[in-house]
């Protein structure tokens, strides 16, 4: 794991947040620990380097499915940087791997960097002398409610085309979270993602002609109140995260206009086209939480054999077109029907 944008000689520790199963299973009040898996310091320059020796020593916080969430922290006594993302950890041949969340196959070889733009979003206290342990402790503080993120969308611009979508058991999508100093509507900003899978299936009603439809997921929302502290730097950091805690069920739908798509092949009447093994358009605004944050996150499905879109030509021969590749290339792409 790598990266920049922080001032030379600066902590970074990476933190894992427990398991997906037992975000599940919190209340308001009840309290988690955060787990160290790797620090560094940043050279003159800001660069920093991460390594996690022993993946085997994710496995506490690691979900029945494989993914493991992340969150990079670096904190001095006047400022706090902070950036999450998702991971699965795969056991290919024996030997375990740690790879996209989105199912893509890609290796975690560099992770997003902090962003300055998030300094001073939290706080930090210098020690007072006061002996504690270090560490740090996630508390539910706030039951958000549910809220809604697109998981996929299908559409048909023509006739004779039936389309849908299926969010199957263990469908992975890769949500926003949150970051915010005091935890009050306005002062929230984005701050990465988080991998979160369905634990049931849910499949959607099929779509016809002329529809350009997005297909929405709900998901529980909450607000924690987390606060670390390091002997190390001797600062305790506190802030608010905005975080998914499980997967809801239910079919909710979004009629929107017809997206751009260029990159075109030959459907033959009959003929099903089924896209999976690949991430779906990254929605920068999908995940509808603007009226407990003031922001709306973003939202992405990756799909696999759980997660897919189908189209069926049953009525004619058509096209079927890609808003940034063909349909069959596997990256992250809206696909139309089209005459």
């Amino acid at each position: 794991t790598a990266g920049g944008a922080l001032a030379g000689h600066r902590p970074v520790v990476l933190l894992a947040w427990p398991a997906n199963d037992v975000l599940a299973r919190l209340r308001v009040g009840d309290s988690v620990g955060l787990r160290p898996v790797s620090r560094a310091t940043t050279d003159a320059a800001g660069r920093y380097a991460l390594k996690l020796a022993d993946l085997a020593a994710l496995a506490p916080v690691t979900a029945a499915d494989g993914l493991v969430n992340f969150e990079l922290l670096s904190a001095t006594p006047t400022d706090v940087a902070s950036w999450s993302f998702g991971a699965r950890v795969v056991g290919a041949h024996g030997v375990p791997a740690l790879v996209d969340a989105g199912g893509a196959g890609r290796l975690v070889a560099h992770a997003p960097e902090l962003r300055a733009a998030v300094h001073r979003t939290a706080r930090t206290v210098a020690a007072d002398g006061v002996s504690r342990q270090a560490g740090c402790t996630s508390r539910l503080e706030q039951d958000l409610g549910l809220h809604k993120a697109v998981g996929g969308q299908t559409t048909s611009t023509t006739t004779g085309v039936t389309h849908r979508f299926i969010y199957g058991r263990s469908a992975t999508s890769q949500l926003g979270v949150g970051l915010s100093g005091d935890g009050k509507v306005g002062s929230w900003k984005r701050n990465g993602t988080e991998a979160k899978a369905s634990a049931g299936s849910q499949s959607y009603t099929a779509q016809g002609s002329s529809t350009a439809m997005r297909y929405l997921v709900q998901w529980r929302f909450a607000k924690f109140y987390v606060s670390c502290y390091d002997p190390a730097s001797y600062v305790t950091v506190s802030r608010y995260e905005a975080r998914t805690t499980s997967w809801t069920g239910g079919t909710f739908y979004q009629r929107v206009g017809y997206p751009g798509a260029s990159w075109c092949v030959p459907e033959s009447k009959g003929a099903t086209f089924t896209q999976s093994s690949t991430k779906q358009h990254t929605f920068e605004t999908g995940y509808a939480v603007k009226g407990v944050l003031g922001i709306d996150l973003s939202a992405q499905t990756g799909f696999s054999s759980t997660a897919e879109v189908s189209f069926d030509f049953v009525g004619a021969s058509r096209r079927l077109c890609g808003s940034a590749d063909y349909p069959g290339a596997g990256g992250p792409s809206q696909l139309v029907a089209k005459a």
